[in-house]
């Protein structure tokens, strides 16, 4: 905001992963902004991480584990992208 970047024209792009913070740029220019994404299905992504685990991990826990299991244990990623879109930052999913 010090720089002003909406409102100076200077910047064509502005590229950020924090979208809350960018769209207090525009809060007092005349400019306005547009957002596009692109994301993947978080539960698809985390089966691939399971997946992954379960294919090239030495651990033994991960060789026996299911999905329900790996869901339900303190491995599971805490997706920081779903809780950063949800404005959820804290708590559970």
């Amino acid at each position: 905001q010090e720089l002003h970047l909406a409102s100076s024209g200077v910047a064509d792009v502005i590229r950020s992963s924090y979208l809350y913070e960018m769209a207090l740029l525009f809060q007092d220019s005349s400019k306005y902004g547009k957002c596009f994404t692109m994301m993947r299905n978080p539960i698809a992504r985390s089966v691939d991480v399971f997946r992954k685990l379960k294919a090239s991990s030495t651990n033994p826990v991960f060789q026996s584990m299911t999905l329900e299991e790996y869901v339900k244990s303190p491995f599971v990623e805490d997706n920081w992208m779903v809780r950063f879109l949800s404005n959820e930052m804290d708590g559970k999913l």
